[in-house]
């Protein structure tokens, strides 16, 4: 076998005979990169015998191969090389060695159970895999990492030793161990853990001028390597901290001040003196301590327009430090606090009033009068007094839904300020024992609603806390009990109930009121108070009634009828329409009308046809039937209509080639529709009788014989007149005819509507 690079690893070729050059057409050109080579005494290249980790593209070891490396110098490879990526079939895992395949870069995504062994077909992951991770060990699990080097500590302070060492590979991270007690027993005892690739820890806490003693090992899943030697390392000397600085006065009142200053390092607090007088003897003696980085402190109790000199020192357990030079300083003027601001009631109860207000400065207390009756003298007098900066005062034992009056005021050694205006508070209303009222207002009573949502609504009144909510129930015979729909607690209390899961039929809507003292009304009884309605969510049924076939007048009666289980035939509406010749189009006639009946005119001898349908109280629509309910025929006109020519006269002699003519014609049923005139004369060759047909039909086109018994007459067809306002009227061109031509005859055919 052949690798191109050390310790059995990336692409490999198997040779069992002499080749010169090396061979191109693998997926990898090795020539000049071979580096790493095993020799067996056996044919066939048996990949058993390899140590070494070898992916094949095809199942049992076949096809391209790819070598991971041999323990103890193989390597997890993040991506397999381009062309090998998503390739693996099959595996080689040499005994001893374990691996995880993975089907994305860097060990990330779907992973293999932990391989073991020559495994001849992948599965799940064959042909996708990305990544590989090699274990020496046969459980997938990595190499104990190495004990850390280069132990050390890189810096130390009075009170905290820094460690540092060498980072290690394949490791979770560090445990740190420190020489200690348990239960009075000495020994290396473990302190503290950091993660991977950490490489310092900070042990605070220490004593100053002490030694201590560390070890330190690596760890991952696979175990923990062996400790360091330890090392030993002492803290820096013990000094007392440094004086402080910046000694100065930060507030100043007409009875206290207060002091600030810079902090120093490595203090455990701060003494605070002060100028004074003790057995007759002035000095600056101790006046009090303050902790550790506390930079401030307020000397109160002070006369005002006074003078007063401090020093300060800060100290820890090594001594204290010098003390800073001294400075005077002068409290305030003498003067009465001023006049309080904002005045207020912050709370009210009904056997209590909360007052508040802002805080004044150079105040030892506040002052609180009410309006009262002494000795029948009505006045603010004193109620209580409350000490420096408290902003509040409640009043307690008060008289539900009374009226009070208050005034404060601000005092200290000095004087009292003067008072404040007043406030006028009227406590809460007495207890609420009185249940809230209130009635049902929709859905409306009796009504009728299909869905899928009613609105549901209360009045709700209480006279005392106020309405808290609304609580509504419903109730039908198909539940036989209350069920809640819902909660309002805004006016106007309603809600939008979905009633599609509801049974249809006949509804109790009600409501519970609670006020806010906890009382409530309880259902709403009564047909005073509560409502109902009808669920219907089923279309009403109509249809037009049957009519004779033959009608004796153009107008004439149609009738309908419908039914609804819920709404009753006396509450529907109706659309009806008709069809002409019951076919086409169908018209509307009649909209949303709650008449049964109604009187159709119709047109002589037309068919028609007719339907219905119904609308409910609930607004369910009935669909239009498919065929009509019922047909019939208006009057029908089997008369002909009747006329007579007036113009021209028969037997006269007409001597012009435009002739005109007239007829008089009349229709006492459906009245007349139009005339076509017709024109016919002797051509000379001989004929006998003039004879026509019974009707003669009505042809327009060239002249020819009215019946085989015309032989030598000519016929003509004339015009049409659709217009018989002033008479029915025909022109004839006579040009073409032969003068003295006989027997000239003229006819019409008379329509009715």
């Amino acid at each position: 076998f052949v690798f191109n690079d050390d310790n059995f690893r990336n692409s490999a070729d198997c040779y069992t005979a002499d080749r010169i050059p090396l061979p191109t057409g693998s997926p990898w050109d090795i020539r000049g990169q071979v580096t790493s080579i095993v020799i067996l005494n056996e044919g066939g290249c048996p990949w058993s015998k390899v140590n070494s980790v070898v992916l094949f593209e095809t199942n049992n070891f076949g096809g391209p191969k790819l070598g991971i490396g041999s323990y103890p110098h193989f390597e997890n490879i993040p991506q397999l090389n381009s062309y090998f990526n998503d390739k693996a079939v099959s595996i080689h895992i040499p005994s001893g060695l374990s691996a995880y395949l993975w089907a994305d870069n860097d060990r990330g995504g779907e992973r293999t159970a932990c391989l073991t062994g020559d495994i001849a077909d992948l599965g799940g992951m064959k042909s996708r895999a990305s990544s590989i991770e090699v274990f020496a060990n046969t459980s997938c699990q990595p190499a104990v990492p190495v004990t850390p080097s280069n132990f050390r500590a890189t810096s130390t302070t009075e009170t905290s030793i820094t460690l540092g060492w060498n980072d290690v590979a394949n490791e979770t991270g560090y445990k740190i161990y420190k020489w200690s007690p348990v239960n009075g027993v000495w020994a290396f005892n473990y302190l503290a853990s950091v993660g991977a690739n950490v490489t310092s820890y900070t042990d605070t806490g220490l004593n100053c001028g002490g030694s201590y003693f560390y070890q330190i090992s690596a760890y991952n899943a696979g175990g923990e390597s062996g400790v360091n030697g330890y090392i030993t390392v002492t803290t820096n000397n013990c000094t007392a901290p440094a004086v402080p600085s910046n000694l100065r006065a930060t507030e100043i009142t007409a009875d206290s001040i207060t002091l600030g200053w810079n902090d120093v390092a490595n203090e455990t607090g701060y003494n605070i003196y002060k100028w004074s007088v003790v057995n007759d003897v002035w000095a600056f003696y101790y006046l009090a301590s303050v902790g550790a980085n506390v930079t401030s402190y307020t000397d109160s109790g002070l006369n005002c327009a006074g003078v007063y000199h401090y020093q300060i020192s800060a100290y820890n357990n090594n001594g204290e430090s010098g003390r800073t030079g001294f400075i005077s300083v002068t409290t305030a003027d003498c003067t009465a606090p001023p006049v309080p601001s904002n005045l207020r009631a912050t709370t009210i109860t009904s056997s209590s009033v909360t007052l508040g207000w802002n805080d004044v400065a150079n105040e030892t207390g506040y002052k609180i009068y009410k309006w009262g009756v002494v000795n029948d003298v009505w006045d603010f007098y004193s109620l209580a007094s409350v000490g420096a900066n408290v902003t509040s005062y409640t009043n307690t034992g008060l008289t539900c839904a009374s009226i009070y009056h208050y005034q404060i005021s601000a005092y200290n050694n000095n004087g009292e300020s003067g008072r404040t205006g007043h406030i006028t508070v009227t406590t809460a209303n007495c207890a609420d024992t009185t249940p809230p009222e209130g009635v049902m207002t929709a859905p409306a009573r009796q009504s009728h609603r299909a869905g899928p949502t009613v609105k549901v609504q209360a009045d709700a009144w209480d006279n005392a806390s106020g309405v808290n909510r609304v609580e509504f129930y419903w109730y039908s015979t198909a539940t036989n009990v209350w069920s809640l729909i819902g909660t309002d607690s805004t006016a106007p209390y309603a809600l939008d109930w979905n009633i599609s899961a509801i049974p249809e039929g006949f509804v109790w809507v009600s409501a519970i009121i609670f006020d806010n003292a906890g009382n409530n009304s309880g259902l709403l009884w009564y047909d005073a108070y509560w409502t109902y309605f009808w669920i219907d969510r089923t279309p009403p049924t109509s249809a037009v009634n049957a009519m004779a076939a033959n009608q004796t007048s153009l107008a004439f009666p149609v009738t309908w009828l419908g039914s609804d289980a819920a709404s009753g035939s006396d509450y529907l509406l109706y659309d009806v329409q008709y069809q002409e010749n019951c076919s086409g189009d169908w018209y509307d006639w009649v909209l949303m009308d709650s008449f049964t009946g109604a009187t159709f005119y119709g047109d002589w001898s037309q068919q028609y046809c007719f339907r219905s349908r119904a609308y409910d109280l609930a607004g369910n629509v009935e669909a239009w039937p498919a065929v009509a309910d019922a047909s019939t025929r208006a009057k029908a006109d089997l008369n002909p209509p009747t006329g007579y020519f007036t113009e021209p006269l028969s037997y006269t002699l007409l001597n012009t080639s435009l002739i005109t003519g007239q007829l008089e014609a009349a229709d006492m049923e459906s009245g007349l529709s139009h005339m076509i005139f017709f024109v016919g004369y002797d051509d000379g060759l001989g004929a006998a009788a003039l004879a026509w047909e019974t009707p003669p039909p009505p042809v327009v086109g060239e002249a020819g014989s009215l019946s085989a018994g015309a032989q030598g007459w000519d016929w003509y067809q004339l015009n049409t007149d659709v217009d018989g306002s002033d008479g029915w009227h025909f022109v004839w061109d006579a040009s073409d005819v032969p003068d003295q031509t006989a027997s000239i005859f003229f006819f019409a055919f008379m329509y009715d509507r």
